[in-house]
């Protein structure tokens, strides 16, 4: 492995393709591939930049669209959880008042007031009224 490096630093510069005896290892056909860039020409660079560029406009537009989604998921995600939460938040809030009402009615029930008067306060009807009773 050593003498093939030792071949690789002095005739880099003047080989045209990777000898088969160096195939197999990449770190060797990646230095070759490396070198052989050295050789190129205005043009050849020119392309070479203008597709490795394009290369990266098209992985930071996937980055962009991936980091949009996510935040917009996000987003979705916190007000479907606000809707929710309102939602069982006003469930909550309507049995605790009927709960309420009923221990209004059972005091007043226990106070002696009449079914009526019962009813028009808590706006229970006179039939759970007197189930209560």
């Amino acid at each position: 492995l050593l003498d093939k490096w030792i071949y690789f630093i002095k005739n880099a510069s003047s080989l045209e393709m990777v000898p088969k005896e160096f195939t197999g290892n990449s770190a060797l056909e990646q230095a070759f591939d490396s070198a052989q860039m050295y050789n190129w020409n205005r043009e050849e660079m020119d392309v070479y930049d203008y597709i490795h560029l394009k290369a990266w406009d098209e992985i930071n537009a996937i980055d962009t669209a991936v980091k949009k989604a996510e935040k917009r998921a996000k987003q979705e995600g916190l007000e479907q959880g606000l809707e929710l939460g309102i939602e069982q938040e006003q469930r909550l809030s309507k049995k605790q008042r009927a709960q309420d009402k009923i221990e209004i009615a059972k005091n007043a029930i226990s106070q002696g007031l009449e079914i009526q008067t019962i009813a028009a306060i808590t706006g229970l009807s006179i039939e759970e009224i007197e189930k209560l009773s």
